[in-house]
């Protein structure tokens, strides 16, 4: 009996330490398991994403940034210019008398629009005029024209250039004429705003005229020159 007896008692002790060795590494191993696990994968695809994505997120940006250089780089692409100035003309002018005018200036008025496409050129309409007392005789010179333009722009500056051919009227107290006339000119504009600016500008404008008495080897015409300066409207 007393042998049986013993045997329970070892029996018993050694469920007992083994039920207590093993029950802990079981609890301590279950919940570490997916944790160590999860953080391990969430790594792993943060890292898969980033790599991935890197090259496309670059290129989105290089695309973003060269929009945004060529954006302030571009023109305006619809321009209205309304100017003022002084003209003086170039050409010899005579008195009904044959007397040469040596005081040949005047008032000079501008309006004109542009539209300009994505290289900076374009096309546009132009109205110059231009009002004096010459010999003591009023004289208008009045000018309509389309004009092939060009128009590049640095920073807040715009550099605008111009060449056209069109309708030119000469109106003295004794004349009329309607002839072929021409322009060029050239002019700098400062951008206040997106919507508005102001600049000066230079040009020529010129046209044959009848035949005049008194005039054999030369050839009768007009010719002027101006500066002006005046706002610009952006749109």
């Amino acid at each position: 009996m007393k042998l049986i007896f013993t045997s329970v008692c070892l029996l018993g002790s050694v469920a007992f330490l083994l039920s207590a060795c093993g029950s802990p590494t079981v609890v301590s191993q279950t919940p570490r398991t997916p944790y160590v696990r999860n953080a391990v994968d969430t790594i792993i695809v943060h890292d898969a994403e980033t790599t991935v994505s890197e090259p496309e997120t670059l290129a989105s940006i290089n695309r973003e940034y060269w929009k945004e250089v060529q954006a302030r780089r571009r023109a305006p692409r619809n321009t209205f210019e309304v100017s003022a100035g002084y003209g003086w003309i170039t050409s010899n002018l005579y008195s009904a008398d044959g007397y040469k005018l040596n005081d040949k200036g005047g008032m000079e008025v501008k309006l004109a629009y542009d539209r300009v496409f994505g290289p900076g050129l374009g096309f546009g309409l132009v109205y110059s005029g231009f009002f004096g007392n010459i010999g003591g005789a009023d004289l208008k010179l009045n000018y309509f024209a389309p004009a092939f333009v060009g128009r590049n722009k640095f920073g807040n500056w715009n550099l605008k250039y111009g060449l056209g051919f069109g309708f030119f009227m000469y109106d003295d107290e004794y004349q009329h004429f309607n002839r072929l006339g021409y322009h060029y000119e050239v002019g700098i504009e400062y951008m206040v705003s997106p919507k508005m600016g102001v600049g000066i500008s230079t040009s020529s404008v010129g046209a044959t005229l009848p035949e005049q008495d008194g005039l054999k080897d030369d050839v009768s015409g007009i010719v002027r020159i101006n500066v002006m300066g005046g706002l610009r409207f952006y749109f």
